[in-house]
C-alpha cells in the first residue's frame, strides 16, 4: 500500500510541475525581449537547468552526493537537449527555404 500511495504522489508531483511549467511560459510573454534574450546564452540555459532538475529532486529521500550526481545529470542532459533541438530546429528551417 506504502508504494501505491508514493507512486501516486510522485506522479501527482510530477503532473503539476509539468502543468506548471506549460503555464508559466505565458506568464513571461509580456516581459522585456531584450531580458528574455538573455536565456539564448548557453550559460542562461545551465542555470535555468540546474534549478529546474534541482526543483525535481527530493533531497530528503537520497543522500547528498546521490542528489548532486542526479542534479549533475539532470541539467547535462536538459542542455545536450536545449542544444539539439536548436539544432534540429535549424535544419527545419533550411529545409523549410
Amino acid at each position: 500500500m506504502r508504494v501505491l500511495v508514493d507512486v501516486m504522489l510522485e506522479s501527482t508531483r510530477i503532473i503539476a510541475y509539468m502543468f506548471s511549467v506549460v503555464f508559466s511560459g505565458y506568464l513571461v510573454t509580456n516581459y522585456n525581449a531584450a531580458f528574455l534574450a538573455l536565456f539564448r546564452n548557453p550559460f542562461m540555459q545551465l542555470i535555468s537547468g540546474f534549478f529546474l532538475a534541482m526543483s525535481m529532486i527530493d533531497f530528503r529521500r537520497n543522500d547528498l552526493n546521490v542528489n548532486l550526481i542526479n542534479l549533475a545529470i539532470s541539467t547535462i542532459f536538459f542542455q545536450i537537449m536545449l542544444f539539439s533541438l536548436k539544432k534540429l530546429s535549424y535544419q527545419y528551417d533550411k529545409n523549410e527555404v
